[in-house]
């Protein structure tokens, strides 16, 4: 009869929007958690650039750092062998004086 198929066609379409508002929520909640993850990986993406600012700054304070190094290590290197020039002219004169002042000393050079 008319009101059974009736029945029949409201029970079926009773489940189906059942089924879609279930469908729907979850969807929903799928979303919401796509969101969640979204916004989690943007502020690990921010953290991320923090990070690679400062290690980009502390790199460039070592390659000044490892420059004046270098300056110091050839300034140092300089003076002490200039010290070295230095100290063996004054032995040299030094030597040169004793033998003079002592005869048959030329053996000494």
């Amino acid at each position: 009869t008319l009101s059974e198929k009736l029945q029949t066609t409201l029970v079926q379409t009773s489940s189906r929007i059942d089924n879609l508002t279930e469908q729907y929520q979850k969807l929903s909640h799928a979303f919401e958690s796509l969101e969640d993850r979204v916004g989690d990986s943007d502020s690990t993406t921010d953290t991320l650039d923090v990070r690679i600012l400062r290690l980009e700054d502390k790199t460039l304070e070592l390659e000044d750092r490892r420059a004046l190094d270098l300056t110091v290590w050839n300034f140092n290197k300089q003076v002490c062998n200039a010290s070295l020039v230095e100290l063996r002219r004054d032995l040299i004169e030094k030597i040169q004086k004793v033998n003079s002042s002592i005869p048959n000393a030329g053996l000494v050079q």
